[in-house]
């Protein structure tokens, strides 16, 4: 045998075709966990909204279960009546975005049936219910008492990896303390 069958080797583009193929390989691993982390991140944020958006939906029922007779009580509150004192965790701002109203059907006999409504709807309502005294004075027992929030929380530190989800909820408030 000579020596140069001995000593055959990797040629020069067999070592550059494993090379390419090893770098190709290897960046699609970095690539998946890339998006991995991104995806990571985006799921934390949203768990973390949503636990933000539970705890001011327990605030704002917390801040509307008063009495009707309380002097506190507000008919047909907006936002601003509703928005409990709260302390958001850090890099979290949260507010109620909308508030709507249940208007009853005028029909006694289909007291379920009803619409949601703007806050001038509720206004009517109560006013329809006392005729000819004006809102502040009619009974506040007048209001249907029962208001849908809706409520947005997101982080304010950044802007997320994932493109800065926001999360929404909406909540249903009983007022009054009814029966």
């Amino acid at each position: 045998m000579s020596r140069a069958a001995d000593e055959k080797g990797e040629t020069l583009i067999e070592i550059m075709i494993t090379v390419i193929v090893i770098s190709i390989g290897l960046t699609a691993v970095v690539a998946a966990m890339g998006s991995s982390i991104v995806a990571s991140d985006a799921h934390r944020t949203l768990a973390s909204g949503e636990v933000v958006v539970r705890d001011y939906g327990d605030a704002i029922k917390a801040k509307a279960a008063i009495p009707v007779s309380a002097a506190s009580y507000v008919r047909c509150p907006d936002a601003a009546a509703l928005s409990p004192t709260f302390a958001a965790p850090a890099h979290f701002a949260v507010s109620i975005t909308g508030v709507e109203y249940w208007i009853p059907d005028p029909d006694p006999a289909n007291i379920t049936n009803g619409t949601w409504g703007t806050r001038a709807q509720c206004i009517s309502y109560i006013e329809s219910k006392c005729p000819g005294l004006t809102y502040d004075l009619c009974d506040p027992a007048l209001d249907p008492g029962l208001v849908r929030a809706s409520v947005q929380a997101g982080r304010t530190d950044r802007s997320d990896l994932a493109g800065g989800q926001k999360v929404s909820g909406t909540v249903l408030v009983r007022r009054g303390n009814r029966t």
